[in-house]
């Protein structure tokens, strides 16, 4: 399992991911390439043997505040721990720019 940056080749997964919330009417497949390339926004994906399981975005409010936010993980894997790792990891990054 590693927990890394969100890249563009990614979305097939986020798709998949999204397709089981909100009855596939999910927000997070219209914003996750703005989340990509907005310099406050850390979208970040958990890769468990080449498939993207979890995902979720933190981004910066003002410089001492982030929001975390679009946190999901595909059915087949929620109870595993892959949403805490990710915003346990937002959280270092928050604390080692300022926040």
């Amino acid at each position: 399992m590693s927990v890394r940056y969100y890249q563009p080749d990614d979305f097939k997964w986020i798709k998949e991911i999204s397709s089981h919330i909100w009855d596939g009417q999910d927000y997070l497949p219209r914003k996750i390439n703005q989340f990509h390339k907005d310099p406050n926004s850390h979208p970040l994906v958990v890769e468990l043997d080449g498939r993207i399981v979890s995902v979720g975005n933190m981004r910066f409010i003002r410089d001492d505040l982030v929001w975390l936010e679009a946190i999901r993980t595909h059915p087949d894997a929620r109870g595993k721990g892959y949403a805490r790792s990710i915003s346990v990891r937002h959280l270092e990054i928050a604390r080692e720019l300022g926040a």
